[in-house]
């Protein structure tokens, strides 16, 4: 899954530091549900949007629950990764993407970036627009590139909007979570595709393990020893696999 956090519904909608701090928080409920999903993409210059009325962001964050700005933060610079990065970027800026919501052109954002990478993408990869709350985006997003192509991509506002999206019942609390939950995101590709399944203790001493996609058919248990085989895990996969509660040593 490729999750797309959305610049432009920052618009300086907010009248005060309440406001701000209400939807901080619903977008952070969003993202402790996202945790463990694939990657999460972002524009690098986020914070450089207006906010309250015509303060940026990053001149108000700091001044709203400490606890919430944290958690954002955390989601903006060490969950999220910048699609600007070369390595990250499909859109070129050469190209013309329109947004029907706006009514205006888009290119070098993220949400065109989300339309490139739907168009030319794998598409059996979920990929999901969140807006902050009271943006102008409604449930999805059309994009047209170059006067021809036309894209349509999902967004929601909400962690309950993105429970309703993934279909799957009682996610709220993902994480300290089930093996069965796990194997639930797995075999809905909602997670990382290094995983191949998770098994519980079948006999004394064997601890709950999860099975991997490498050459030698690894599978690691929970405090971070190998049950057989060793590989090296995707860095990715390694911060999926502490929020579910398993030890990584190397």
């Amino acid at each position: 899954m490729e999750i797309f956090i959305n610049e432009l519904s920052l618009k300086g909608q907010f009248g005060d530091l309440n406001e701000l701090e209400t939807a901080i928080t619903r977008f952070n409920e969003i993202f402790s549900v996202a945790k463990g999903m694939n990657q999460i993409l972002s524009n690098q210059f986020l914070l450089n949007y207006k906010a309250i009325r015509e303060s940026l962001l990053n001149q108000v964050i700091n001044r709203i629950d400490r606890d919430e700005s944290l958690k954002f933060k955390r989601i903006v610079f060490n969950q999220a990764i910048s699609w600007q990065d070369e390595e990250h970027r499909k859109h070129s800026e050469d190209d013309i993407f329109f947004c029907d919501a706006l009514n205006d052109i888009v290119t070098d954002t993220t949400i065109a970036e989300a339309a490139e990478r739907q168009l030319i993408g794998d598409s059996t990869i979920k990929r999901l627009i969140v807006n902050f709350i009271q943006s102008d985006f409604q449930t999805s997003i059309h994009i047209i590139k170059n006067d021809k192509q036309g894209i349509e991509i999902d967004c929601i506002e909400t962690k309950e909007e993105f429970e309703k999206w993934l279909d799957f019942p009682n996610i709220s609390d993902l994480f300290g979570i089930s093996a069965n939950r796990i194997n639930d995101l797995i075999k809905r590709k909602l997670t990382h595709i290094f995983f191949k399944r998770v098994d519980t203790p079948k006999i004394i001493g064997e601890q709950m393990h999860i099975h991997l996609h490498d050459e030698d058919a690894s599978a690691l248990n929970i405090d971070g020893s190998w049950k057989h085989g060793g590989c090296d895990i995707p860095t990715e996969a390694k911060q999926i696999l502490i929020g579910w509660g398993f030890k990584i040593t190397g």
